[in-house]
């Protein structure tokens, strides 16, 4: 169970809220239940489908990546934006190159993720690694922070996107 603390306090209206385990199950259902209130949130299909690709690769991740398949999801609205709110478990490995792929991306001119995007998909295939997935989000998304912090000698991965 991740420590309330380390979960942000949003003063903006909450869409969903699940914290438990992430598995293919859980995943297809918050799907589910998410598409209609971002359908809501968003009047054009562009921006739907937008929040929609950066919720399926959120969720995706914290089902396949996590050396802990448990972790949190909030979605909610903070002025006219959609945000995504995720936090679970990462080893010291993945922390690692978490932390170098968001810090290129963050420093990357817009223009360039696409070609980045390009490039790691023509890249072979290692194993489960940071890359696609979280550049797509990138490209999506308005703004992206993230942090890591410490509980009880697991470190946790808190990535919140604004769409």
């Amino acid at each position: 169970m991740i420590d309330p603390k380390h979960i942000t306090d949003e003063k903006g209206d909450i869409l969903y809220e699940y914290q438990g385990l992430f598995n293919y199950k859980t995943v297809s259902l918050i799907w589910t239940d998410c598409k209609l209130k971002i359908d809501d949130f968003f009047a054009p299909l562009k921006e739907q489908k937008k929040a929609m690709q950066i919720l399926i690769e959120l969720t995706q991740n914290m089902a396949i990546h996590p050396t802990d398949k448990s972790g949190f999801l909030r979605i909610y609205k903070q002025d006219k934006h959609l945000c995504i709110e995720t936090i679970n478990a990462v080893s010291v490995e993945q922390k690692e190159k978490l932390t170098t792929l968001l810090d290129k991306l963050q420093t990357e001119p817009e223009k360039n993720i696409p070609l980045l995007l390009k490039d790691q998909l023509q890249k072979p295939m290692s194993g489960h690694t940071a890359g696609i997935g979280l550049i797509e989000v990138v490209k999506y998304a308005q703004k992206i922070v993230y942090s890591f912090f410490d509980q009880n000698t697991t470190y946790f991965f808190k990535f919140n996107v604004t769409i």
